[in-house]
């Protein structure tokens, strides 16, 4: 399944550089989605490759920055035919090349790096670095222009444009925004609805199984809160995320104020997290992705006890095993009593 992911081809141009794959600074690419705008593929422009993190899709509210066009992995945008904007939701650099730039003709062109349109990073240079080895996109000839790797902080950007020295025509630019995201619950399967769940697996647009599973969701809210009755014990979070790499999610379950589960990598290389064998209580499920830990969403719920599970039960039981044994016992002392009188 990892291998059918991080080998997506994407659209509007962009794709996935599959294999253990290295550009000339020792950079392995085998876990990047690169992407590009051009007009045509004779042309430079500039490619950018962005880590996945374990995931390759995110579906998150749009920010200020986000445009309205929307395509394949990591949101990708896109303003003209030589501009991109991306999102990345990794700390990690960023890499951009410039497919055909080679060293015999990098003498012409030059490029900047800005930090939000404002602040410059890289002034107008020359292009001196140049990919090596076996690296290969598409059918563009090898060892093309290597412009680097560059990242920034969270609620930031960073630009990269190219031009033709001596004159102010941008060729091509590409835009990357580090965009913060938290965990999203789409839908909550518990036992009695996991035949929805399997249909949404198999067929994920069938709206259908949705519709029902959400009635479901609505009719156990209590103030806002999931509330369900014991013997539930088993419920599946499906996250409003592609992922396909265990460790990009991690999660930590709480029962009445004590953490039962601390911090760990999710249990599935996918979306969904699945608790299971719940005894009745009070819980918070956090969740965060790797990259992002500082970003945790909590889901409070609740299992209520069985009327044998209860407290109240329980007391009115012990009242009457004690009285129970108190009568023999009393039953008892009488007896002797009375063989000795």
């Amino acid at each position: 399944m990892k291998k059918t992911f991080t080998c997506l081809i994407t659209l509007l141009s962009a794709f996935t550089l599959c294999n253990a794959q290295k550009n000339g600074e020792g950079v392995v690419l085998n876990n990047y989605s690169t992407s590009y705008a051009a007009k045509s593929n004779t042309e430079p422009f500039v490619l950018t490759a962005i880590p996945y993190g374990g995931m390759y899709n995110m579906f998150q509210e749009n920010t200020p920055l986000d445009l309205s066009v929307s395509t394949s992995d990591f949101r990708y945008r896109a303003q003209t035919e030589n501009y991109r904007e991306l999102d990345t939701y990794d700390s990690s650099e960023v890499y951009f090349y410039v497919p055909n730039v080679f060293a015999r003709n990098a003498a012409q062109y030059e490029y900047r790096v800005m930090k939000n349109q404002k602040e410059i990073i890289t002034g107008w240079s020359s292009i001196t670095h140049f990919t090596k080895g076996n690296l290969q996109v598409e059918d563009f000839k090898k060892n093309f222009a290597s412009l680097g790797g560059y990242k920034t902080t969270w609620n930031n950007y960073i630009t990269v444009e190219l031009r033709k020295k001596g004159t102010s025509k941008i060729l091509s630019a590409a835009l990357v925004y580090w965009k913060q995201v938290k965990p999203a619950i789409s839908a909550i399967y518990p036992s009695s609805q996991l035949n929805n769940f399997l249909i949404r697996l198999k067929r994920p647009w069938d709206g259908k199984a949705d519709k029902e599973n959400a009635g479901w969701q609505k009719n156990h809210m209590i103030n806002n809160m999931l509330v369900l009755q014991a013997p539930e014990s088993s419920l599946i979070f499906y996250l409003d995320a592609d992922i396909y790499k265990r460790d990009a999610l991690e999660y930590q379950l709480e029962q009445d104020g004590k953490i039962i589960k601390p911090w760990q990598p999710n249990d599935f290389d996918n979306g969904i997290i699945w608790l299971n064998n719940l005894s009745p209580g009070e819980f918070i499920l956090r969740m965060r992705f790797s990259g992002q830990r500082h970003n945790v969403t909590s889901y409070p719920f609740k299992i209520k006890p069985e009327w044998h599970q209860t407290t109240f039960f329980k007391i009115i039981a012990g009242g009457l095993i004690a009285a129970f044994f108190s009568f023999i016992i009393v039953l008892l002392a009488l007896g002797r009593q009375k063989r000795r009188t």
